[in-house]
């Protein structure tokens, strides 16, 4: 048990006897002792915790430098610049037909000819 003192009369806690004393504070040892297992059960725990951030962290790393190719500079997965460029072909091939201006301009709604008219006079003044 250790109680600081600097005479013997402070280590009988106003007792009679030392054993006194000793049964008086035996409550608060147990309490004490109980906060001192709560306090290393939860260091264990931010040990724990620190631990696996670092594993996380480590796994993130490992996978940047993996991925990290000098001739894939950008990281793109070649799987989707594959298809990327398939896609762009693919509308390469495709005939483009010509626009027919008038068409569209024929197709209008009212409330959009409106506008479109609107536009063309500011732009173009007669």
């Amino acid at each position: 048990m250790f109680k600081p003192w600097r005479k013997l009369e402070d280590l009988r806690n106003e007792c009679d006897t030392y054993a006194e004393s000793f049964h008086k504070v035996k409550l608060h040892l147990v309490e004490a002792l109980q906060y001192h297992e709560r306090l290393e059960e939860l260091q264990k725990a931010f040990e724990t915790a620190r631990q696996l951030v670092q594993q996380c962290l480590d796994d993130d790393l490992q996978k940047q430098q993996s991925q990290d190719d000098p001739e894939n500079p950008i990281g793109v997965q070649n799987i989707e610049a594959g298809e990327a460029m398939q896609d762009f072909k693919d509308l390469g091939d495709k005939v483009i037909r010509e626009i027919d201006v008038p068409e569209i301009i024929a197709k209008l709604n009212t409330d959009q000819k409106r506008v479109f008219d609107k536009v063309i006079c500011s732009k173009y003044p007669v």
